[in-house]
């Protein structure tokens, strides 16, 4: 069940259920795609920030996180959304779609080290005293926040089996494939 924590995601919610509630009283099909983190070329905000801190080797204190993380490399996502055109009237509803490989923040992180070219550079650090250290860091002017971290440490994995059963669609690009063309246009500014 949908729970949003701010207002970004209270409006999105309310914008869904809008758009569900219109069709339904217009006999006209809608269909809502919730995506999970979107990622390849020209993505930015926190996917810029991970590559940044991989390419230039910065020792992260993420190894000892054993979370589930679904994302969807953007070809992908736009693969859905043309599924779901091609079903029609089939396609009502809400939808989530991924690369159907979940990763955990240090195996993205490892995915992304392969991508680049450059090794992953892990340490343990418990979970609990990098949430702790994201307290205190909310008192401070730095990027670091009990936000972040719990991003970098939660779970967040969607069930794509509806997606598949109304479409048939299954993600054309595979994850390793998805992160190494984000990482050419990451390094090279070129699409891959």
């Amino acid at each position: 069940s949908p729970a949003p924590v701010d207002a970004y995601g209270r409006s999105k919610l309310a914008a869904e259920r809008l758009a569900l509630a219109f069709g339904e009283a217009h006999g006209i099909a809608v269909s809502v795609l919730r995506l999970p983190l979107v990622y390849g070329p020209r993505a930015s905000a926190n996917v810029l920030r991970l590559l940044a801190l991989v390419r230039r080797g910065w020792p992260l204190p993420l190894g000892a996180v054993r979370n589930r993380r679904s994302m969807v490399y953007r070809d992908n996502a736009v693969a859905a959304m043309v599924a779901l055109l091609d079903a029609g009237s089939a396609a009502r509803g809400i939808f989530f779609v991924s690369d159907a490989t979940d990763l955990s923040t240090p195996s993205l992180i490892r995915t992304i080290g392969r991508a680049i070219g450059r090794p992953a550079r892990l340490f343990p650090v418990p979970v609990a005293l990098l949430r702790a250290a994201g307290r205190v860091f909310d008192m401070l002017p730095v990027p670091l926040s009990s936000a972040a971290v719990a991003r970098l440490t939660g779970s967040l994995t969607v069930a794509t089996d509806r997606l598949r059963a109304v479409t048939g669609f299954e993600p054309p690009v595979a994850v390793d494939e998805g992160w190494r063309r984000t990482a050419h246009w990451y390094l090279t500014g070129e699409d891959a």
